[in-house]
């Protein structure tokens, strides 16, 4: 119910009985504040003034309007007042006050009202925490054999194995110091366990290190690049190596960023992508590096372009492959800092590249023929927030499930499934909560996803709508746990722009970090009685699998 509360008569009286002549100031001065801002929809928001200087006593005057709208939500004439507001948006406030000379002094300000919290519901079963010390930006663990691979950033920087069963830490690495870079790389693990991580997001930092599964150091590469023979400076993000068979691709970022294959038993450099006039591939590699079945390697370098390379000419002993395309046209304002996952789906038959960037505030949603460049999708979401990670995961049934940002004041972030073949969306779960990582499928077609505002949601897709199976709140789960109320006491919020990795026996693997606190990290086991394991779709998480080989499957 909407309430407009005002001062009592006998509070204004008192208040106007005290007041006199101001021979202070000759300049009548307003101001005003409202609490809380943002507010939430159903929440009440008072409106406090703050006037010195002109002749007392003043009069006042209030009206709130949404954006877009021309009436007013409520008008009052009292000094203070308080409003309840209903609908969610950006509301414009106007205040004026006049003295008793008839000058008048107008105040506006934005007013944000967000859309109500969604209530918790369901239960995750928490297995275990790992405590880490620095902070967790993108990168999602890896899972093989019993063991998760997990990384965190500075000023921890290490690279942790860690027993699946117990949480118990076998052995750590460090990767880069604090004082060099941050490790924002993502670990894949190969078929004999052993890990790689390419690391250090500062130029001439970069990284790209395996281990085996006793880690022990198995070799450091050093085989970087730069175009017209100036000295390497390698910057590496959010970027998987793919494992196919011999060969691990990695990509770099800058004006000297590429894509290199690499003999992943000696770590020795095999060939490395570059243009015909011996430049790299412009904005090298911001995310990615996927490898399709039908024998393309396609990744995208932010605001300059899609790529597409072909697999044979980059197992071949060289010093230099050209593009088989670059996806420039229409795309050149996407923005540079685009890290989200990428995947890969069959799409009219044929292998696609899917991914987002954001664009003129918004998100796009592409396909693209993995061999040729050619655009199968080019979906700008409507009502969405500008992308900022997120990524894309694919149903059994071939469909896109894929991470938004919100804007202030709208429940726009969530997640989107879309229906490439049909070129059309299928359903869209809302909330004012922002989906940086990659959504994960499991074999009951559920859809995990989880939110830098901390919270893990597990929904399940009815025709065109959304069942919500678990909203719950990771740093709730883990300091309600008395193994772990110690040492996350300070904790205020579990951040997760981490991705989910679901485990073939349905446990699942996400990180996260408190984003005020950013040495209060972790890495944590989850389990829902729903989730048996990954669905068996082409493309169910980031990566691919929980190993995060990065592979379209035959």
């Amino acid at each position: 119910m909407k309430k407009l509360l005002f001062i009592t008569a006998s509070v204004a009286a008192a208040f106007l009985c005290g007041c006199s002549k101001n021979t202070g100031s000759a300049t009548l001065i307003a101001d005003f504040t409202m609490t809380p801002n943002p507010a939430s929809a159903g929440q009440e928001v008072t409106f406090t003034p703050s006037v010195t200087g002109g002749e007392t006593p003043y009069t006042y005057s209030w009206s709130a309007v949404a954006r877009g709208v021309q009436d007013a939500v409520f008008t009052s004439t009292d000094e203070s007042c308080s409003y309840t507001f209903e609908s969610n948006g950006t509301y414009n406030v106007t205040f004026v006050v006049t003295d008793a000379a008839g000058t008048s002094v107008q105040r506006q300000k934005n007013l944000v009202v967000n859309p109500a919290a969604v209530e918790e519901t369901g239960k995750l079963d928490l297995k275990w925490v790992v405590p880490m010390g620095g902070y967790v930006s993108g990168s999602a663990p890896a899972v093989h054999d019993g063991i998760v691979y997990a990384v965190c950033g500075t000023p921890d920087n290490n690279l942790y194995a860690i027993d699946a069963a117990d949480g118990t830490v076998k052995w750590k690495q460090q990767l880069v110091s604090d004082a060099e870079s941050s490790v924002k790389g993502i670990p894949s693990v190969d078929e004999d366990g052993n890990v790689y991580i390419l690391g250090g997001d500062k130029n001439s930092t970069g990284i790209f290190v395996s281990y085996t599964p006793e880690g022990v150091q198995r070799w450091s590469f050093d085989g970087w690049w730069a175009a017209n023979d100036a000295v390497p400076a390698p910057a590496a993000h959010s970027v998987i190596p793919a494992l196919d068979v011999n060969l691990a691709y990695i990509g770099t970022a800058g004006i000297n960023g590429t894509i290199i294959s690499v003999d992943m038993a000696t770590g020795e450099r095999v060939n490395l992508c570059k243009n015909t006039d011996g430049s790299g591939p412009a904005g090298g590699a911001r995310n990615g590096i996927v490898i399709s079945n039908d024998g393309a390697i396609n990744w995208f370098g932010g605001i300059y372009s899609l790529f597409g390379l072909s697999k044979d000419d980059m197992a071949e002993d060289g010093d230099g492959v050209v593009p088989l395309w670059s996806k420039l046209s229409g795309w050149g304002e996407a923005s540079a800092s685009a890290v989200g996952g990428i995947a890969i789906a069959t799409v009219n038959g044929k292998s696609c590249v899917c991914g987002v960037y954001p664009q003129n505030g918004s998100t796009v949603l592409y396909v693209v023929e993995c061999r040729t460049g050619e655009e199968i999708v080019k979906y700008v979401i409507p009502d969405s927030g500008a992308q900022d990670g997120g990524g894309v995961s694919v149903t059994e049934e071939g469909y896109l499930a894929v991470g938004l940002n919100y804007t202030l004041g709208k429940d726009n972030g969530g997640i989107l499934v879309y229906d490439p073949a049909a070129n059309a969306e299928v359903a869209r779960y809302r909330t004012q909560e922002k989906v940086a990582g990659t959504p994960a499928i499991d074999a009951a077609g559920n859809i995990h996803f989880a939110t830098e505002e901390g919270s893990y949601y597990i929904v399940r897709l009815n025709g065109d709508s959304f069942e919500l199976l678990v909203k719950n709140n990771m740093a709730d789960i883990i300091k309600a746990d008395s193994r772990y109320a110690d040492e996350y006491s300070r904790m205020t919020i579990a951040k997760m722009w981490s991705s989910p990795v679901i485990a073939d026996d349905g446990t699942v693997y996400i990180s996260f970090t408190d984003d005020a606190i950013r040495t209060i990290a972790g890495t944590v086991a989850v389990r829902y009685e729903g989730t048996d394991g990954p669905a068996d779709s082409e493309w169910p998480m980031l990566g691919q699998n929980a190993r995060h080989t990065s592979v379209q499957p035959e």
